[in-house]
């Protein structure tokens, strides 16, 4: 019921995000393209994607959240899969999208691997994770500081080193690679920021928060 948000997360991912994903869409012409929401959750990239003009599959491992993301999306196809595992066909889709998804999983290569399966020669995908420092400060055993919201969130580290290899084993090309730092929203729904807001404001200054790749697939 809560997972939506607010979360200042999903909020600090969409300003790179939603850009990104326009232009693709954008680059493809009048034909509408073949879009997966790859961990699409309760179908809030899958929503962006079917108002952009794309046909939308959505997978997920949790049926709960796959009902909303039904009632959010009407027009897109949902299933029930993992991200290791995509019940997709090769070569199926234009585009994928796996939003802060992957960081699940003990092992981001077989997610890559089965992205770029399913993506055609030519095709991208964009993938958004807390960024490997976030698991540095603590974030790998996440506790949701949100009020009313999650109690705790497995977020796996995986290195920078880790998300190249299993680009390359994948054979997809890295075109661009941003490190969204922390801005004041998130520093504010630390619960730190009560008591400690200067200091909190000052150690966290020019870290890095998220890691967004967007790639080709060759």
């Amino acid at each position: 019921e809560v997972y939506d948000g607010p979360n200042p997360m999903i909020d600090r991912e969409e300003s790179i995000t939603v850009p990104w994903l326009e232009a693709l869409i954008g680059e493809k012409g009048a034909a509408p393209l073949q879009a997966l929401d790859a961990g699409c959750g309760t179908g809030r990239q899958a929503k962006l994607l079917a108002d952009l003009g794309a046909n939308v599959t959505g997978i997920d491992t949790t049926p709960e959240m796959l009902e909303i993301a039904r009632e959010k999306v009407p027009g897109a196809t949902f299933e029930h899969g993992s991200l290791d595992a995509l019940p997709c066909g090769d070569d199926q889709f234009d585009l994928a999208v796996a939003s802060l998804a992957i960081c699940h999983l003990d092992d981001p290569g077989p997610a890559v691997a089965e992205l770029a399966r399913c993506v055609k020669t030519g095709g991208h995908i964009v993938i958004t994770e807390p960024h490997p420092m976030v698991a540095a400060l603590g974030g790998q055993a996440f506790y949701g500081g949100f009020e009313g919201g999650m109690n705790f969130v497995r977020n796996n580290h995986h290195n920078l080193s880790t998300w190249i290899a299993a680009c390359v084993a994948a054979n997809v090309e890295i075109e661009e690679c941003v490190e969204l730092g922390y801005d004041a929203t998130v520093l504010r729904n630390n619960p730190l920021s009560a008591v400690l807001n200067a200091a909190l404001t000052a150690g966290f200054d020019g870290l890095p928060f998220i890691l967004c790749l967007r790639l080709r697939v060759r």
